[in-house]
């Protein structure tokens, strides 16, 4: 992810590179993506206050990750990762899908189930991508790009498309180990993939205190409209 250079001046790339500079930028930049991912932020104070870094030299990064597309603001005012983000994300792992598309199904999932909702890549295990927007209260939360392995499936019933299995958190410095319960639904597939990979949104709990039927209804719902939401935009 070579943000710093992206938007790079062509009379500036004969000019020798300051490495140490180059790494600092760049690091300071993936560092305000993945906090951005992994918890609820609304002002470049907030980001410099968090990572302990200059406020006027976050406040230029963020307009720039913004300018760029890697950052952008939801409807509650929070920044959240952007589309250019979103699709170097997706297309590394094969898919062709519009984030512009994918974000309103997952903030859709979110509002109706006051859950964690997200877009994950579901293969031998589940890989949760940077599209979190599980902020509500008492929610599950995930690191950026977490993992989740040991899954043990309750329902997989390809006639509609829906997944619904439990799996384990690996214990961390400062949390035992979880069970997480999820429930996905397949938006697209990877064709070329040696075993079964597919491109899921998804609900998940760690203490579930609602009937799963509601979340499967609306799961059930939005694969209605599947073909239309993986079609590219024109």
């Amino acid at each position: 992810m070579p943000m710093a250079c992206m938007d790079a001046d062509p009379g500036d790339l004969g000019a020798p590179a300051a490495p140490a500079l180059y790494t600092g930028s760049t690091t300071r930049l993936l560092q305000i993506v993945r906090l951005v991912a992994a918890k609820p932020i609304s002002t470049s104070y907030e980001l410099a206050k968090a990572l302990e870094l200059p406020v006027s030299s976050t406040y230029l990064a963020v307009n720039e990750l913004e300018r760029l597309g890697w950052l952008t603001h939801d409807e509650d005012g929070n920044l959240v990762v952007g589309p250019r983000a979103q699709q170097v994300a997706l297309s590394a792992v094969g898919y062709r899908v519009p984030p512009q598309q994918l974000a309103p199904i997952v903030r859709y999932l979110r509002d109706q189930t006051g859950e964690t909702a997200f877009a994950g890549h579901l293969g031998a295990d589940l890989r949760i991508g940077a599209f979190l927007h599980g902020f509500n209260p008492n929610s599950v939360t995930f690191a950026p790009s977490e993992r989740f392995g040991d899954i043990a499936p309750m329902l997989d019933d390809p006639d509609t498309g829906l997944r619904h299995f439990h799996a384990l958190r690996p214990a961390a410095a400062d949390s035992p180990e979880t069970r997480v319960e999820i429930l996905t639904a397949t938006l697209s597939q990877r064709p070329d993939a040696a075993r079964s990979e597919e491109l899921v949104v998804g609900v998940c709990w760690v203490e579930r205190k609602t009937e799963i039927t509601g979340a499967t209804d609306l799961l059930l719902e939005v694969l209605k409209h599947r073909d239309a939401l993986t079609a590219p935009v024109q």
